[in-house]
């Protein structure tokens, strides 16, 4: 988080997501106003850039496409 210059893991997440080319829009839940303003602000920053990027995603471990495609999830 803090090689990236993020505040925090939300920060970091929202930034990350926004630097994907793909991405057009971004969901996010709340709870609570406070939660709400908060997001706003960090979606004011900059997302990361292509370096940054490649940082983070050889620094995270692959994640399995059935848990990041909503379409895969189980129905409950």
């Amino acid at each position: 988080v803090r090689t990236l210059n993020r505040s925090d893991r939300g920060d970091l997440c929202l930034a990350y997501v926004a630097a994907q080319s793909l991405v057009t829009s971004i969901i996010v839940g709340v709870e609570t106003e406070a939660q709400l303003q908060a997001n706003l602000a960090l979606m004011t920053k900059p997302c990361l850039t292509d370096e940054e990027v490649a940082v983070a995603d050889q620094a995270l471990p692959h994640a399995p496409e059935w848990l990041l495609n909503p379409a895969e999830w189980p129905n409950y």
